[in-house]
């Protein structure tokens, strides 16, 4: 039986449609995808031994969210997540590939002009820290009503009546309308971020790490109130985050990254019961309570050594390998691609911890 972490149980009490929707998963393969993402990529110039390499922070990355659906994504430090973020909010330009939104390719639209697009007001994002993210020099009244301006070209009495009405969504007194950010509480700045996002009804709101600097107690205040916008406002959800636990219990599916590249995806109890990627197994054998059964072997734990370069990687050789606990030789001859498993399952790799007759031929 699955144990959650005490600090989420109200969540989870709070949480059945979301809970129930991962039963759905399987059927949306069949709905026009609201998000989708093909052959991303994102490579920087860096200067090493007087010559210019790239360095791949994304590196080749398909995926797709549908309406309604919540996808996480996970990975440590470095492996690509901020960077794919930002090229999905269209505010840096990819080297190659398509960010397509409802079928319209966000990739001809260059990135300092889409905050004047039409379709900037349906994906809204987020940021991590409230603290960082809200200008200090504006109240929250006028930090909601900046975004009210800009992204429903509303202003005067219209505007000041959505600033009340959309700090009325987020649980935000009136009377705090006209505090700074220093005069607010972790959990009310989050609340006026979140306002901040929210005003246009997007499509698609892109979440980093939304919980990472509030406490606990706060974080599942948080997770209950962006549940319950996402389904009073029928949105979308990406969930950016490296709290296994958080993305265990609201996700609909899982990605996971590394080095640039989506090593694994899937129906997230599916990956967290039986993870089939490597990496994905050592991320979630390090959690309180482990691999399904609790059953981690040393093996399953054994992540150990420095990540490959990201500059110019060989793409002929798995990332993982040198890390990977069941490296073989041909890992350093093949560079794994994404391959279906079965019932919404994608891995890439060459052995990966599955049952056979589970991988399509």
């Amino acid at each position: 039986m699955r144990r959650w972490p005490c600090c989420l149980q109200r969540v989870r009490i709070a949480l059945p449609v979301t809970c129930r929707a991962r039963w759905l998963t399987r059927w949306r393969g069949s709905m026009s995808h609201l998000l989708e993402v093909i052959g991303l990529k994102r490579w920087f110039g860096v200067k090493k031994g007087g010559e210019t390499r790239q360095l791949h922070a994304v590196d080749g990355i398909d995926f797709h969210i549908a309406p309604g659906e919540t996808v996480g994504l996970v990975g440590e430090s470095g492996c690509g997540k901020s960077t794919l973020v930002r090229l999905l909010t269209r505010t840096l330009d990819p080297s190659d590939g398509q960010v397509r939104f409802r079928n319209h390719d966000l990739g001809l639209i260059r990135a300092r002009e889409m905050a004047l697009h039409a379709q900037r007001k349906d994906i809204q994002m987020v940021f991590q820290d409230p603290t960082d993210s809200l200008n200090p020099r504006y109240t929250a009244r006028q930090t909601i009503a900046e975004s009210v301006r800009l992204l429903c070209g509303l202003r005067g009495a219209e505007a000041a009546a959505r600033v009340e009405e959309v700090a009325d969504w987020v649980g935000l007194p009136q009377a705090l309308l006209d505090r700074y950010p220093h005069q607010l509480s972790g959990g009310q700045k989050a609340r006026v971020g979140i306002a901040r996002a929210i005003v246009s009804r997007p499509a698609l709101l892109v979440l980093d790490e939304p919980t990472a600097a509030l406490d606990v107690s706060v974080q599942t205040v948080i997770l209950q109130l962006l549940d319950r916008l996402k389904r009073e406002l029928d949105m979308s959800f990406l969930f950016v985050s490296h709290d296994l636990n958080v993305v265990r219990l609201l996700c609909d599916r899982v990605l996971v990254m590394y080095l640039g590249q989506v090593v694994e995806s899937g129906p997230t109890d599916a990956v967290f019961h039986a993870p089939a990627h490597p990496y994905t197994r050592a991320l979630i054998a390090s959690l309180p309570g482990g691999l399904a059964g609790g059953q981690a072997t040393a093996a399953d734990l054994l992540v150990g050594g420095d990540p490959q370069s990201p500059i110019d990687p060989d793409p002929n050789r798995c990332r993982l390998l040198g890390r990977c606990p069941r490296g073989l030789a041909p890992c350093g001859e093949t560079g794994p691609v994404l391959r279906d498993l079965g019932e919404g399952r994608q891995v890439a790799c060459l052995y990966p911890a599955v049952v056979q007759h589970h991988v399509r031929q």
